[in-house]
């Protein structure tokens, strides 16, 4: 059995000999990602920088529907920093923040990750999904419809399109 000083909270998992892991490597300077996934909070705060184009803490911190410390936003914004989603810029005494990845970047790879994940793959079905949304209003489903005829245009039918 191992001895343990009482006093502490040291349990004998915690003297185990093994790999250790490091974090030195800078998430900046990992190679970037195809994928480019946002969770939650993130994705809120890289919206406002989207609508307005930049934003100090302060007009982020506006921008999101919840009373948040002006510490909790910056810490947002420090970590989409170090992922590479964002860099800043001084602004007097504040930093004046901006997105690096564009707003259909993110949306691309997210729209992609929902058609797998919950329609199987199936661009018809999500599509199909989208179109029968009751509040999508005629000008938008007539702009949808130029963009598809656009694509039949640019693109020559193959044999896999009669499948």
């Amino acid at each position: 059995a191992l001895l343990l000083n009482p006093r502490t909270t040291e349990k004998p998992v915690d003297n185990r000999a093994g790999r250790t892991h490091t974090t030195e490597t800078s998430v900046a300077k990992a190679k970037p990602m195809d994928d480019v996934y946002f969770p939650p909070r993130e994705l809120e705060v890289m919206s406002s920088l989207w609508r307005r184009g930049s934003a100090t803490v302060t007009e982020v911190r506006d921008d999101l529907g919840e009373d948040l410390a002006y510490t909790s936003v910056l810490s947002a914004l420090q970590t989409l920093e170090e992922k590479g989603f964002v860099h800043h810029e001084a602004e007097g005494r504040a930093y004046r923040y901006f997105p690096s990845v564009g707003a259909e970047r993110a949306g691309g790879s997210a729209l992609a990750r929902i058609r797998e994940s919950i329609y199987h793959g199936s661009a018809e079905r999500m599509f199909a999904q989208l179109v029968n949304d009751k509040k999508l209003r005629r000008g938008e489903l007539e702009r949808m419809r130029a963009l598809l005829a656009k694509r039949l245009r640019d693109e020559p039918a193959s044999s896999e399109d009669n499948k």
